[in-house]
C-alpha cells in the first residue's frame, strides 16, 4: 500500500528485498494504539551504576536487567533469546559469540565510571553486541580483540586479510552502532553521544595501543561511533514525526515516515504503527454513524466521510484494502514478539472494523463474513487480556475490555456493553465510551469552549518564550536535514535541538511547493507553562478546565492525547498526568 502525496494506491510494502552490504544495515526498525508513542515518552533518567563496594553478583544482576530489557525491546522471537554471561576474565570487553553475549566486569566498571551517563553507556555497549547476535555478524571477535600479531605475520596473505577484516569490521560496527543505539532508545534509555568515551575508557582499562590488528585506529572507531550517533538522532526524529503526523490525521505522510523506518529497522512497534496508519486511513471511508464509539486504536472522534467524489462500492473496496494491509502489519508485529499485547489488541480492532465494513450497507452486506470477523476480533481481545494480565499491563487489558464492549453492541449483546466498559475502567476510553453509551454521543465542542474561557485565540502558545511564528521568521539554522522520500512525493524533515532549553523543534515539508508542519515539543524536565498556566503533571480535568473540550482524543500506550486544532496544541497524558505538550503550525 502506498500512501503519499494525497493519493492512496494499493500496493503492498515489500520489506524483504535483497540488500547490498551498504544497505543491509537499513533492515530492522518496528500498548494500545500508536505504540511508538510509548517510545516518544521515553524519559528514563540515567542514575549511574554501582562499582566500588558492590560484588560481581550485584553488578551482574544490574547488567542482566539492562540486557533483558534490550532483548525485549528487540522483540524478535524468530531467533532464540541469546544467553547472557557476566565474566571476571579481562579479555574482550564485550562479545557476541554464537548465542552467548558476554560482558566483562572490567568493561562494566568503565561504563560505571561515566557517572550520570553510566547506564546509557552500558545499554549502548550491550545493545551493540545484541545487534551483532541478531544480525549474525559471525566474524565478530569482540568489542576489542587482544590478538598476538606475531603468528599472523607469518602469513603471506596478512596484508590482504587485514584489509578485508577492517572493511568487514567497519560495515558491521557501523550497523551495530546505528541499530544498537536505536535499540537502546527503544528500550527506554536516553540518547547521548557517549560511545566515544566508552571506547576511550576500555582502551585505557585494557592497556591497549591505539592501533590493533584487524581494527581501525581508535580515533577512527570513535569517529564511526560519533557519526552513527548523529544518524541515530535523525532516525528518532523521523520516528517522532511519523507519530505526530498520525495524531494530526496526515496519514499519507505518516505512512511514508513508517515506510522509511521499516526499510532501516524492522521491529514490532514500527509494524504496529504502520498498521495503525492503514486502520485510521480506512476509517475515513466509513459512514459517520457507523463509527459510534472511540476505538482503542482510533485517532479521531469526528471521523467525516467526504462523499463528493466517491461511491459506496469504491469506498468499501478501498477501506477493506486498507484494513487488510493493517491486519498484515499487526500480524507481523505479533509474529516478531508473541508477548506483545498491543499488536493483538490492534489486530482485534482491525477485524472489528472489517466486520463493520462488510455489514455497513444492507444492499451489499455479507453478514456471515462480518460475524466471522467479529468472532476473530473477540478471540484476539480476550487473548490480549490474558497476555496483558500476565505481563502486568493493566492499561492494555482495560482497553481490550473496552473493545469487547463495542463488539457486544455490534453482536446485539446490549446487556453486556456497560459491564465490559466498566471492566475497562483503568483506561480513559472507558469513561468516554460510557458517555457515548448513555448520551448517544460526546458533547459537541461549542464556540464558547473553543475560545478557551473567552480569551483571545490571538495569544499564541509559546515554549521557552518562543512562538513558532517567531521561530519561522528567524531563518533558523537547522541541526539536521534528512530526505524521507524523494521524487514526485518529496518529503523532508529538519530538526533543531541545540540551545533549545529542554525542547525540540521539528519541521516536516511535503512536496516541492513546501507545505509544512512545524512542531515544538517540551522536554521531559520542562519547567515552563502553557498560555493558560498549565505545567507538566496537570490532569485531564485541569486541561479541559482551561482549554475546554478538545477537538478529538488519541488513545496511546498508557494514556491519551488531547488535540486542540484552533489553539494549535496537543497535550500528551501518561498515567493520568500531563507528560509533555506540542505546539504546531501548519502552512499550505
Amino acid at each position: 500500500m502506498s500512501m503519499l502525496g494525497g493519493q492512496t494506491r494499493c500496493k503492498r510494502f515489500d520489506y524483504q528485498t535483497t540488500q547490498t552490504l551498504e544497505t543491509k544495515l537499513m533492515q530492522h526498525l518496528s500498548h494500545l494504539f500508536i505504540v511508538l508513542f510509548s517510545l516518544l515518552l521515553l524519559t528514563n533518567a540515567d542514575s549511574g551504576l554501582p562499582t566500588n563496594g558492590h560484588t560481581p553478583a550485584e553488578k551482574e544482576k544490574i547488567a542482566r536487567t539492562i540486557f533483558d530489557r534490550l532483548v525485549e525491546a528487540r522483540g524478535d522471537q524468530r531467533m532464540p533469546k541469546p544467553q547472557f554471561v557476566f565474566s571476571q576474565i579481562k579479555d574482550k570487553g564485550a562479545k557476541a559469540s554464537g548465542n552467548v553475549i558476554t560482558l566483562e566486569e572490567a568493561a562494566y566498571d568503565v561504563c560505571a565510571s561515566l557517572g550520570k551517563h553510566a547506564e546509557t553507556a552500558l545499554a549502548g555497549l550491550l545493545a551493540h553486541e545484541v545487534i551483532h547476535y541478531y544480525e549474525k555478524h559471525e566474524w565478530e571477535e569482540g568489542f576489542i580483540s587482544l590478538v598476538d600479531g606475531a603468528d599472523r605475520n607469518q602469513s603471506r596473505g596478512l596484508s590482504r586479510a587485514v584489509k578485508e577484516d577492517v572493511e568487514a569490521f567497519k560495515k558491521d560496527e557501523i550497523e551495530a552502532d546505528y541499530m544498537g543505539g536505536f535499540l537502546a532508545y527503544m528500550a527506554g534509555y536516553p540518547i547521548s553521544n557517549i560511545m566515544p568515551e566508552v571506547l576511550d575508557g576500555i582502551y585505557a582499562a585494557y592497556n591497549l595501543p591505539d592501533t590493533l590488528l584487524k581494527y581501525p585506529p581508535l580515533e577512527e572507531r570513535k569517529t564511526i561511533a560519533a557519526e552513527t550517533g548523529q544518524e541515530l538522532n535523525q532516525l528518532i526524529d523521523v520516528f517522532e514525526m511519523g507519530n505526530l503526523l498520525t495524531v494530526l490525521k496526515a496519514y499519507d505522510e505518516a505512512a511514508a515516515y513508517y515506510r522509511f523506518l521499516l526499510e532501516k529497522f524492522q521491529s514490532r512497534e514500527i509494524y504496529n504503527n504502520a498498521g495503525v496508519t492503514f486502520t485510521l486511513a480506512a476509517m475515513k471511508y466509513f459512514k459517520k454513524e457507523t463509527i459510534k464509539y472511540v476505538y482503542p486504536i482510533e485517532l479521531d472522534l469526528n471521523s467525516r466521510l467526504q462523499t463528493q467524489s466517491r461511491g459506496i462500492e469504491s469506498e468499501k473496496v478501498l477501506r477493506e484494502d486498507l484494513l487488510q494491509e493493517a491486519i498484515i502489519h499487526f500480524e507481523q508485529a505479533a509474529h516478531l514478539d508473541k508477548k506483545y499485547p498491543t499488536a493483538l489488541l490492534n489486530l482485534a480492532c482491525a477485524h472489528t472494523l472489517m466486520g463493520q465494513s462488510m455489514s455497513e450497507t444492507p444492499a451489499n452486506a455479507d453478514l456471515e463474513l462480518a460475524a466471522d470477523h467479529y468472532l476473530e476480533a473477540a478471540l484476539h481481545a480476550r487473548k490480549t487480556i490474558r497476555l496483558a494480565d500476565k505481563l502486568g499491563d493493566a492499561y492494555t487489558a482495560a482497553n481490550a475490555h473496552v473493545l469487547l464492549g463495542i463488539l457486544a453492541e455490534l453482536q446485539g449483546k446490549t446487556a453486556d456493553i456497560a459491564d465490559h466498559f466498566k471492566k475497562g475502567s483503568q483506561s480513559e476510553l472507558s469513561q468516554i465510551n460510557q458517555t457515548i453509551l448513555t448520551q448517544g454521543a460526546l458533547p459537541e465542542k461549542t464556540a464558547e469552549s473553543s475560545e478557551s474561557n473567552g480569551l483571545s485565540l490571538e495569544i499564541r502558545e509559546q515554549i521557552n518564550g518562543l512562538s513558532l511564528d517567531e521561530f519561522r521568521n528567524s531563518s533558523p539554522d537547522w541541526d539536521t536535514d534528512l530526505m524521507v522520500a524523494d521524487g514526485r512525493n518529496r518529503i523532508k524533515i529538519q530538526a533543531k535541538k541545540k540551545d533549545m532549553q529542554n525542547s525540540k523543534i521539528l519541521l516536516h515539508t511535503l512536496g516541492r511547493r513546501g507545505n509544512t508542519l512545524l512542531i515544538h515539543r517540551t522536554g521531559d524536565a520542562f519547567t515552563g507553562k502553557t498560555a493558560w498556566d498549565l505545567t507538566l503533571g496537570a490532569s485531564r480535568e485541569d486541561i479541559e478546565s482551561a482549554y475546554k473540550t478538545p477537538d478529538y482524543y488519541v488513545p496511546i500506550a498508557g494514556g491519551l492525547m488531547l488535540v486542540y486544532e484552533a489553539e494549535d496544541i496537543i497535550f500528551q497524558l501518561e498515567g493520568g498526568v500531563l507528560k509533555r505538550w506540542y505546539v504546531f503550525l501548519r502552512e499550505q
